[in-house]
């Protein structure tokens, strides 16, 4: 078996797992870290992009992410939907 750090995959290395007791809690670090990363986006006055799950485990995140005070008409966004188990 090839581990991340095997393969060299640095994509895989920047993946944080965490625990949260509750869903505000699981909702507020996921609105932080997509705010964060898409100011960092943002920064250089371009556009950026916001790739998101489809689903409805992730919408309590969304919508708090919907809220927050970011240049929004710099953000091209995209829903993908939920890969199907069939």
């Amino acid at each position: 078996m090839t581990s991340v750090e095997d393969r060299g995959d640095d994509r895989a290395r920047r993946v944080v797992w965490s625990i949260h007791a509750d869903e505000a809690g699981w909702v507020a670090a996921s609105v932080e870290a997509m705010t964060d990363a898409l100011r960092a986006g943002l920064a250089d006055g371009r556009m950026t992009w916001l790739l998101l799950s489809g689903g409805t485990t992730p919408a309590p995140a969304y919508r708090a992410l919907a809220g927050q005070p970011l240049d929004w008409s710099r953000v091209v966004d995209d829903v993908r939907p939920e890969p199907s188990c069939e």
